[in-house]
């Protein structure tokens, strides 16, 4: 199982470095970015591959659900703390 967390878009590449890389601590395999306005997510994510190690980066949202005339994307949270999920799901294969 690999776990798949997302950054909250703040437009700071520099905390969202800093988050992306206490995640990879943490286990978590891969870290996506908001698409908010066109290059928001390119920039982060450029700068993001040139601090992480081995998380693998993704962007969180696509503009087809738009096109699709999708207006609403039903999604299930997984809380405030990513972390403390991996935490969970290591006990949980111990």
């Amino acid at each position: 199982m690999k776990l798949s967390t997302s950054l909250p878009y703040t437009g700071d590449p520099q905390a969202a470095a800093a988050r992306a890389r206490d995640l990879e601590a943490a286990g978590i395999d891969m870290v996506r970015v908001a698409e908010l306005y066109s290059f928001d997510a390119v920039r982060i994510l450029g700068y993001l591959a040139a601090h992480t190690q081995r998380v693998d980066l993704g962007r969180e949202r696509i503009a087809a659900y738009k096109a699709a005339g999708v207006t609403r994307l039903a999604v299930q949270p997984v809380g405030d703390d990513p972390l403390a999920l991996v935490e969970k799901v290591r006990a949980w294969a111990e």
